[in-house]
């Protein structure tokens, strides 16, 4: 296996247009217990 520097773009993000997430406690909620970790190694498979 090998890394290949590449432009590609990964990103994870909120629309803070839906209802749920107009409300600025929520957002910083959902910030707090996202297991950054976890998102690292799957959806960006440790690259982050």
């Amino acid at each position: 296996m090998s890394v290949v520097d590449t432009s590609n773009l990964v990103y994870l993000a909120f629309n803070a247009e839906k209802s749920i997430f107009t409300e600025e406690p929520v957002r910083q909620a959902i910030s707090v217990l996202l297991n950054r970790e976890t998102v690292v190694s799957t959806g960006f498979q440790g690259h982050a």
